[in-house]
């Protein structure tokens, strides 16, 4: 209510008493009002879930729209696991550790059997018998197939049929076996991958070039550098105790024989660090021959290796068996020796040899006329590891055809000493004289 004693607001009621009351159009003052209510709104801060509203809800469109995209995309095959069965084995796992047997092998471990055997199996039936000096590693191809690489030793093979399109594959340096169901045996040596199938069919190809060829059963497959892959018909080996795992025996009985020409001179059968298996053939002159003082001036060199006094050391075994004339064999073996020394033939204290030789004969009838003489190795310096012969990339391969006329062949192995103040060694193991079917 306007307060009278103020003149002021005395003259303002005298004014208004005088005008006339306006008129008021009540449905247009509230449009008014509501139009004022909107622009109020539609000008005021808005809380921040919609000022981004449209991201937020983008966000929670991509998981949706990406979901069949993601359950569509083909993804890796997780790799079968394989059991690892151990047998009389040390069986060493990543970072030397001991695998217990029973254990589930996983894709990168490794599996080196030391003084055993040891096996591997799928929950298929698949298995792979490791030999002693095996290593083999799991490796996980992506496609849900199984995948072993071979880095060194023995194997036996047992494949249940496996999915189109995703093999078993057995990877070595030197290639690679793929395998859809079969029985086969695999050596892997640093120069070599063997392939010998039993029964099925087997895919070898090799490393590098990519050349392959299909093994049946029967056959035999080597790859090799220098030597295109081929498979050729697998027949058992003529040797009696390739290895050296049995006991020596008797030349008339088809044995490994026995010839000692001195009484400091021996063969025997070692279990120290053999190639493979238990034990390796020993050649050894364990007593350094004597010679007079004055041999060293002798001039004659015949005189010096022949002398009486102590002469020449010989150690040496041999092993007749029967070929057919006109068929090749393929020869193989391994060693290692220490002392070895070249020959030489001047006057002085270094004169005088030590050597190893392997010789392969063929002869008419047993310990009849020698046909023909081939020396496969004349060696006169050390192999301090285990070396394969023939070597890699060897000319011949070591394949050799009978003589015609030829019916009994016979490999030998022999340490000849005639050097003084010295006892060398050579080591043998793993001999293979095996006929192939088509000889170059």
């Amino acid at each position: 209510m306007p307060d009278l004693s103020d003149p002021a607001e005395r003259r303002l009621a005298l004014l208004l008493a005088q005008e006339r009351p306006l008129a008021v159009d009540r449905r247009r003052l509230a449009a008014l009002g509501d139009r004022l209510e909107r622009e109020f709104r539609r000008h005021a801060p808005r809380p921040w879930w919609r000022r981004h509203a449209a991201p937020l809800a983008a966000a929670a469109l991509v998981p949706l729209l990406a979901l069949p995209a993601w359950l569509l995309w083909p993804r890796p095959l997780p790799c079968p696991s394989a059991l690892l069965i151990a047998s009389v084995a040390t069986v060493t796992a990543p970072a030397g550790r001991p695998a217990d047997p029973g254990r589930t092998l996983l894709p990168g471990e490794t599996v080196a059997v030391r003084g055993g055997r040891a096996e591997l199996r799928w929950q298929d039936g698949s298995s792979l018998a490791l030999e002693d000096g095996a290593e083999l590693r799991l490796d996980d191809a992506g496609d849900g197939s199984k995948r072993v690489a071979l880095v060194r030793g023995r194997l036996r093979a047992e494949v249940a049929p496996q999915p189109a399109g995703r093999p078993l594959r057995l990877a070595a340096a030197q290639g690679e076996v793929r395998v859809l169901g079969t029985r086969f045996a695999v050596e892997c040596d640093p120069d070599a991958l063997r392939v010998a199938v039993e029964q099925g069919r087997v895919e070898v190809q090799r490393a590098g070039d990519a050349a392959a060829v299909a093994v049946a059963a029967g056959e035999v497959a080597r790859l090799a550098p220098g030597a295109p892959p081929q498979a050729r018909a697998l027949v058992e080996s003529p040797l009696r105790n390739p290895g050296f795992e049995q006991p020596l025996g008797r030349d008339d009985a088809g044995d490994w024989c026995l010839d000692v020409r001195n009484g400091d001179a021996r063969a025997r059968l070692d279990e120290a660090a053999p190639h493979r298996g238990r034990q390796s053939l020993l050649l050894e002159q364990f007593r350094p021959l004597v010679f007079p003082p004055d041999a060293f001036a002798w001039p004659s060199w015949q005189e010096f290796v022949n002398s009486p006094h102590g002469g020449r050391g010989h150690a040496s075994v041999s092993q007749h068996f029967p070929v057919q004339p006109g068929r090749s064999y393929a020869v193989r073996f391994h060693w290692r020796s220490q002392g070895l020394r070249r020959e030489d033939q001047r006057p002085g204290p270094e004169r005088g040899f030590v050597h190893f030789d392997a010789q392969l004969y063929f002869n008419r009838d047993h310990g009849g006329n020698r046909v023909q003489a081939i020396t496969l190795l004349h060696a006169g310096d050390d192999a301090g590891e285990w070396t394969a012969w023939p070597p890699a990339g060897g000319a011949n391969r070591g394949l050799f055809r009978v003589p015609e006329g030829a019916n009994r062949g016979a490999l030998s192995f022999k340490l000849s000493v005639a050097r003084p103040d010295c006892t060398p060694r050579v080591w043998i193991d793993e001999v293979t004289c095996e006929a192939v079917a088509d000889a170059p």
